[in-house]
């Protein structure tokens, strides 16, 4: 399945937060991202990925943008769809509480681009409660299931 718009976006941003240095990193720091990204990251494991999609980077160890993608996309189409629900649930649930919340909302929010506007009433919304099969919690005002 080809990559989407928002994984390409993503992938991008989080290779220029390294500094690639003449347009590469080197294979510590692309595997420090990888961890930052929420992959759990083996050295035998990448080391197969890296000789299947980047043989190349043998050589001298660094990987180019298109190499940190296809490395990326590789450990994504790997990933369950309970580990992609987690890792996610997690980027909202920043705190660890084990919900998400109004609060957890408007953060998010806040790094959303201007024409993506987010009222605190959409928020609201967001928060109703929604009959869950299990709920380990009373529902309570401002909390989200």
């Amino acid at each position: 399945m080809p990559p989407t718009a928002d994984q390409l976006e993503e992938i991008s941003a989080v290779f220029a937060a390294m500094k690639p240095e003449d347009g590469a990193v080197d294979y510590y720091t692309a595997k420090a991202a990888l961890r930052g990204m929420g992959f759990a990251v083996r050295k035998r494991e990448l080391q197969q990925l890296l000789a299947q999609c980047c043989p190349h980077v043998a050589d001298d160890g660094r990987l180019s943008q298109d190499d940190f993608a296809a490395l990326v996309l590789r450990y994504a189409a790997r990933r369950s769809p309970q580990e992609q629900l987690a890792h996610d649930f997690a980027l909202l649930d920043s705190s660890g509480k084990g919900w998400i919340d109004a609060g957890d909302l408007k953060m998010v929010a806040k790094t959303l681009p201007p024409e993506t506007r987010v009222t605190d009433a959409d928020i609201a919304c967001m928060c109703v409660p929604a009959p869950c099969a299990v709920r380990s919690h009373p529902p309570r005002t401002g909390r989200c299931c």
